[in-house]
């Protein structure tokens, strides 16, 4: 039991009979609930059935709360108080940060957080409250979800300033952890919602975030994070890597450097450029770049490469290539050698 238990009946609800918690007559395996727990949980469900939100009934939530901050029913008979008696809400922010205490990734509270915002329909300071939150973990994902459905709940990203103000904060988050994928997705996110067209950027727009992308890439060629990025824009929109040749130019620039000969995002990359050039060419470049990725850069996915290889050198084949694959001990020379003759 607890070092202060809890007695029944509380003083100030004399008048409400607690309703415990029914494992029936002969649970298969009963719960060793906390006395006080125990006491608070059956206050919760006699408020429950009577329909009683006052003061004392939003007590009773705080004091469930306190033993357990997930306590889904907790959380939302709390709302259902705070919006009958027209509590302070700003101030409920502050005892939901209070309850959430070490546990910034707990569901409920994010929600709650979020429930209250839509009820005021004003976003307060949960930005601030999400950056304090990303600056000690930058990778929360309640934290990151809970930003983007402020920004899209009160159109934040309609203006130019607001996306503006956006990408500066991921731009920061960046410069201090440029292998922060968190932030790259948000980036991605707040290019693509809210732009006033149905989802399709200007080729100049492109044009600077694959910039930026190739920035981060030629820092750590072996972040994954960037290539991903840049990579996205080309999957989705109908985009063609002929059409933005400096990616296809920067990736076999690093692939002469000596991180970036070590990358397999490098790799790649070329290989699914010569892929998308599709000529028999290419395409025996592209073979080569996988089995050097297949039996020297990635060797963990050696069975994913094997079958892209055999992909290509199908197509090859059907080109009215050899087809086939790279002789594996001159696999690596024969990606250089592809390379040198591609190079811008």
């Amino acid at each position: 039991m607890d070092v202060d238990d809890l007695q029944v009946p509380l003083r100030g609800f004399e008048d409400v009979t607690p309703i415990p918690q029914d494992d029936s007559a002969d649970p298969v395996v009963s719960i060793a609930y906390r006395h006080n727990y125990t006491v608070a949980t059956d206050y919760l469900r006699a408020f429950q059935a009577s329909g009683e939100t006052s003061e004392r009934s939003l007590a009773i939530t705080r004091l469930v709360l306190e033993y357990n901050a997930s306590h889904y029913t907790a959380w939302w008979f709390r709302r259902r108080c705070l919006f009958a008696l027209g509590m302070d809400l700003a101030n409920e922010l502050e005892v939901a940060e209070d309850i959430a205490g070490d546990n910034p990734k707990n569901y409920q509270v994010w929600y709650h957080r979020r429930a209250l915002a839509e009820h005021r329909g004003d976003p307060g300071d949960e930005l601030a409250y999400v950056d304090q939150v990303v600056e000690e973990d930058p990778k929360n994902y309640h934290a990151w979800s809970h930003r983007q459905w402020l920004l899209q709940e009160f159109r934040m990203l309609d203006t130019q300033e607001g996306r503006n103000l956006e990408l500066s904060a991921v731009d920061a988050l960046l410069q201090q952890d440029l292998r922060n994928n968190s932030a790259w997705n948000h980036r991605w996110f707040v290019m693509h919602s809210a732009l006033g067209t149905k989802g399709s950027l200007s080729d100049e727009a492109v044009k600077s975030e694959l910039a930026y992308a190739l920035g981060y890439a030629k820092t750590a060629p072996s972040n994954e994070s960037p290539w991903n990025y840049l990579r996205a824009f080309f999957r989705t929109g109908g985009r063609a890597y002929k059409d933005f040749p400096e990616v296809k130019g920067a990736a076999l620039a690093l692939q002469k450097t000596e991180a970036g000969a070590k990358s397999p995002h490098v790799f790649s990359l070329l290989a699914e450029v010569y892929e998308k050039e599709g000529t028999e060419d290419s395409l025996k470049k592209a073979i080569a770049a996988f089995q050097h990725l297949r039996d020297t850069l990635d060797e963990v996915r050696a069975r994913y490469w094997e079958s892209r290889l055999r992909a290509a050198a199908t197509r090859r084949r059907q080109l009215g290539g050899a087809g086939g694959s790279v002789a594996t001990p001159a696999a690596a020379a024969a990606v250089e050698t592809a390379s040198e003759g591609a190079a811008l």
